[in-house]
């Protein structure tokens, strides 16, 4: 039997997956570090995310840049 906290975390899930593949559609840039195995409402994850991110982006941020560009 599922609990409260797992209803609430499917029917967010569900919920967003729409808006999810508008906002991707629009976005110039859209990351999506492999965090889903965490619980939405699980928030003493907040460091493995923040490594997962930041490991995630520093791996793509060559592709980017456009050419020529430097920073």
């Amino acid at each position: 039997m599922p609990t409260i906290v797992e209803i609430l975390e499917q029917a967010t899930a569900l919920g967003s997956l729409e808006r999810k593949r508008r906002v991707a559609s629009a976005a110039d840039l859209y990351l999506c570090p492999p965090v889903g195995h965490v619980p939405t409402l699980d928030v003493r994850a907040f460091d493995e995310i923040l490594q997962a991110g930041y490991a995630y982006a520093r791996a793509r941020i060559d592709t980017w840049r456009p050419a020529g560009v430097e920073c």
